[in-house]
């Protein structure tokens, strides 16, 4: 019952608040029913634009935005990414060479507006680096289920293969409608 009563109140949330709703940050959007529930959730970062996480094990590899020192975001480099190392002890480690040109990396090329995205691992995914223009906060947009979307979370499922060549299965996108805040999954078949 009070399971049901939740989902009544977050669906009157979405329709009474929609736009204030897709503003929320990626970890408001964990919802058992839709996510991993078992992985953990990178709260500990000020700048979280999204994060990917595979069945390999809970480590996770976050995705920030990237200042310099005067706190202005570094145009030809707007994205970091790093490793959060949740099966021993939380240390936090930049991508290898080869994690950044094969696999994790994101490279960015400023267009209008913002920067246009190509993720290493999947360049046919179209992504976007833009500011919201009225609560000032960067998100990642794609198109999830053929709607204009605020990424979160992509989940890899590694169905076997090497350490350096590893055999993907379903890759699942997580996120949240831009125009109505409602959390939308896609699964991709790789």
């Amino acid at each position: 019952m009070y399971k049901k009563l939740k989902c009544l109140f977050f669906g009157l949330c979405v329709t009474a608040f929609g736009e204030a709703i897709a503003q929320l940050s990626p970890e408001m959007y964990q919802n058992p029913e839709l996510y991993y529930d078992t992985m953990p959730i990178p709260k500990q970062f000020d700048h979280l634009l999204f994060y990917v996480q595979r069945t390999k094990d809970k480590n996770t590899a976050v995705y920030l935005l990237n200042y310099d020192k005067n706190g202005n975001i570094v145009n030809d480099d707007p994205i970091k990414a790093r490793w959060v190392n949740y099966e021993t002890d939380t240390s936090k480690t930049d991508l290898s060479y080869f994690q950044r040109k094969l696999t994790y990396g994101v490279t960015s090329e400023s267009i209008i507006g913002g920067h246009k995205l190509t993720f290493a691992a999947f360049k046919e995914r179209k992504a976007s680096l833009r500011k919201d223009d009225e609560t000032g906060r960067y998100f990642v947009y794609t198109t999830l289920n053929d709607k204009l979307a605020i990424l979160h979370k992509i989940y890899v499922e590694v169905k076997g293969g090497s350490f350096l060549f590893p055999k993907i299965g379903m890759v699942h996108f997580y996120g949240s409608c831009a125009r109505t805040g409602e959390p939308i999954h896609e699964k991709y078949d790789y």
